[in-house]
């Protein structure tokens, strides 16, 4: 299935701003495989899309990837991950990307860690903002101390974005 290119947002970024030069040569990489990475570059999610949203048990965590809700118009992909363990970890890594037509894109990982926690609390790990026509879906790596490493893929769902 052949992508559409779409044109970069224009909305102005909020929270973290990725510097000109390495916004540009994100876009570039991500024009080059069919998308459109769309400012702001911070994602603004407004929670999941509960249409798009996956959940695991493991151990005592209960893991969550799916699709954010981009609270921007015109809206764009943003995917998230979050993890909520009934007991305290020494370490929870999470690092979340999305998948465009079966193949990670280019400057879409987020990632972090917390020490001594019940894994990420009432946050969604947010990848920046994306446009596209085709496959999406998000992956994300979960490693808990006391259970290993573990990596969850969302099927995939064609979606055009609104960008």
């Amino acid at each position: 299935m052949s992508s559409t290119i779409n044109p970069t947002s224009t909305r102005p970024s909020h929270g973290r701003v990725l510097r000109r030069l390495g916004s540009a040569a994100v876009a570039a990489v991500a024009l080059a495989g069919g998308l459109a990475v769309a400012t702001p570059a911070q994602a603004a999610g407004g929670g999941y899309n509960p249409s798009f949203l996956y959940a695991w048990n493991w151990g005592d965590c209960s893991v969550k990837v799916g699709v954010v809700r981009d609270v921007y118009s015109p809206w764009a992909a943003i995917g998230g991950s979050s993890v909520t363990c009934s007991q305290r970890h020494s370490s929870t890594k999470v690092t979340v990307v999305q998948l465009f037509n079966g193949n990670v894109v280019s400057g879409s990982s987020a990632s972090t860690s917390f020490a001594n926690s019940y894994g990420t609390g009432g946050r969604i790990l947010e990848t920046p903002r994306f446009c596209g026509g085709g496959y999406w879906s998000q992956r994300a790596t979960v490693t808990i101390s006391g259970l290993g490493a573990y990596t969850f893929t969302t099927p995939q769902a064609w979606v055009q974005t609104g960008c």
